[in-house]
């Protein structure tokens, strides 16, 4: 997305899905598509953001799921490691229904990964998503992961409760309005910005994301047969991705877009005309 010829926001494109297969399975494929270089005569980028749209399909399993848990972390590559900076668990045994052991959510289409604890939208009673200074604008959902002047990791007034929260291990103990929603920015936008005229500047940002099955206690479900994720086994981020390789129902798939700026050359040229008279 381009903004005139000053700073410009960058939006990737984001799109996921677990698909099927012949046993039990949960398999996410993951991508993403580069945005537009950003142009501008200061090379400057104001803001790199995602907009996720997902759906997750599964069968064959052995226990009915009651909640679906979806985590996205990103990261630039070589220059800033992996964060989070989403989490959401939708129920599935509301509203339409409880899902079966072979079925997809949502039911059609795809959902984007939206959540009520935003900066940058709110979700209307409607469930429109709209602007947060205007609620008579309708905005697209985002992620925002980096943002012009935000100098670190964004911490609402102190209200995450600690590092656990970022590690994941605080879905084992209470974290207040912070078990889900998005965790906030993960710093500035300079390691985007190609500073000096007539270059440009390009840098890769990775997501990963996690999809896993859940009971209504919020562990996985068929511990008996695959290795657990649960307040005893370890709630982690890394404990999932240490059993996602054996455990179908845990998937963690990474995608990845580049961000390119370009700091357009300084030119200057004069023009008119003598418009000479001779009498």
């Amino acid at each position: 997305m381009l903004r005139g010829l000053g700073s410009a926001a960058v939006v990737g494109t984001v799109g996921a899905a677990a698909l099927s297969g012949n046993s039990v399975a949960m398999n996410t494929q993951f991508t993403a598509a580069n945005p537009n270089v950003v142009r501008s005569d200061t090379g400057d980028v104001d803001e790199v953001s995602v907009d996720p749209r997902v759906f997750t399909r599964w069968e064959n399993l052995d226990e009915e799921p009651g909640k679906l848990r979806y985590i996205l972390e990103a990261g630039i590559d070589g220059v800033q490691p992996f964060a989070p900076v989403y989490r959401e668990t939708p129920f599935l045994n509301s509203g339409s229904g409880d899902y079966e052991t072979t079925d997809r959510y949502p039911d059609t289409g795809r959902t984007p990964l939206a959540t009520g604890n935003s900066d940058f939208y709110d979700i209307n009673n409607n469930g429109d998503f709209v602007d947060p200074n205007d609620g008579s604008q309708t905005v697209r959902p985002k992620i925002v992961l980096f943002k012009e002047g935000q100098s670190s990791y964004y911490n609402a007034a102190d209200d995450y409760p600690d590092e656990n929260h970022f590690t994941g291990a605080s879905l084992g103990s209470d974290a207040g309005d912070y078990a889900n929603g998005n965790y906030g920015v993960l710093g500035d936008t300079s390691a985007f910005d190609a500073d000096e005229d007539g270059t440009s500047r390009s840098q890769t940002v990775t997501l990963r994301l996690y999809s896993v099955l859940l009971n209504d206690d919020s562990e996985t479900i068929m511990q008996e047969e695959y290795p657990a994720y649960s307040g005893s086994a370890g709630y982690t981020y890394q404990r999932l991705r240490n059993i996602a390789p054996n455990n179908p129902i845990v998937t963690v798939q990474t995608a990845k877009f580049t961000v390119t700026a370009s700091n357009e050359e300084a030119d200057s040229g004069s023009g008119g005309s003598a418009n000479p008279i001779a009498n």
